[in-house]
């Protein structure tokens, strides 16, 4: 939210990442009834536009992505794009209600119920993050206008990477973000074998074979053409299944001396300075 503020420091010039490598994502928790329902998950992914989180909350210097391997030899940019957004609405209302949902009065509002049940989620995240708190209210409206009920709640950022995560029954969708560094092991997000009560941070509790097969390759597969080709495929399977979506990638933003020459921070490693003997001044 300063971006525009830095820009406009006498003296100074803004640095973003030449590739970012930190991505933002909301994840889908299958133990919701609701949301262990692919239907469903194809409806809220639908009735998502992306466009006004990466140009207007994020001024346009955010992109999108359809996986987790930003600025890594796994990230695959020709997936994108890898959600189709229906502005009407009407592929969202078709899967609800070709799965059994009606309309019903919720107060003022409609929304879409289900053997009694109204399509209410939780949707998560860290307090006090302003562009985070903008995504919630932009979804929230966004998943209004096709019946679906969103509940923003939102904790201490210790307290949601603590108790929160770690506990499948205080959230239905949750969002962060995370950066994979140099090398794109993901296994402790997406293994079979990676639930919580087993150690692992798999917070969708998704179950894919093809994609568990995939992740087994990544882990022992010292060749990078396998590996890239397993990655592939589990970036297949997460598009297809929807335990997550990718929201967008977003760069560190930096602020330097103009006089400092060369300076281009990385998104990975010692990321300020990994160029540093390149960096002179002109003064």
């Amino acid at each position: 939210n300063k971006l525009d503020a830095y820009k406009a420091i006498q003296g100074y010039n803004v640095a973003l990442d030449k590739a970012p490598g930190t991505y933002e994502a909301i994840y889908f928790n299958f133990t919701n009834p609701f949301l262990g329902d692919l239907a469903v998950r194809q409806a809220i992914v639908s009735a998502i536009d992306v466009s006004p989180l990466i140009n207007t909350i994020w001024k346009g210097i955010a992109s999108p992505t359809c996986d987790d391997g930003v600025a890594t030899f796994a990230h695959e940019q020709n997936l994108v794009p890898c959600y189709t957004y229906d502005a009407t609405g009407a592929k969202a209302k078709a899967l609800l209600e070709g799965d059994g949902y009606k309309l019903v009065p919720v107060g003022s509002d409609m929304y879409y119920a289900k053997n009694g049940n109204v399509l209410k989620l939780r949707y998560a995240t860290t307090a006090k993050k302003a562009y985070r708190e903008n995504t919630e209210v932009d979804i929230q409206a966004q998943l209004k206008k096709v019946g679906i009920q969103i509940v923003i709640d939102n904790y201490p950022a210790d307290t949601f990477f603590g108790s929160v995560l770690a506990d499948y029954t205080k959230y239905d969708i949750a969002e962060f973000a995370n950066s994979l560094g140099y090398d794109p092991d993901n296994h402790t997000q997406w293994g079979c074998d990676q639930f919580l009560d087993a150690g692992g941070f798999n917070i969708s509790h998704w179950c894919n074979q093809a994609a568990d097969a995939a992740i087994k390759t990544e882990l022992t597969n010292p060749d990078i053409t396998a590996r890239k080709a397993a990655f592939d495929t589990l970036y297949k399977a997460i598009i297809q299944d929807l335990p997550a979506m990718y929201y967008y990638a977003f760069p560190n933003i930096s602020v330097a001396r103009a006089t400092i020459q060369n300076y281009a921070p990385s998104a990975a490693g010692p990321s300020e300075t990994w160029n540093v003997w390149d960096w002179w001044l002109n003064k």
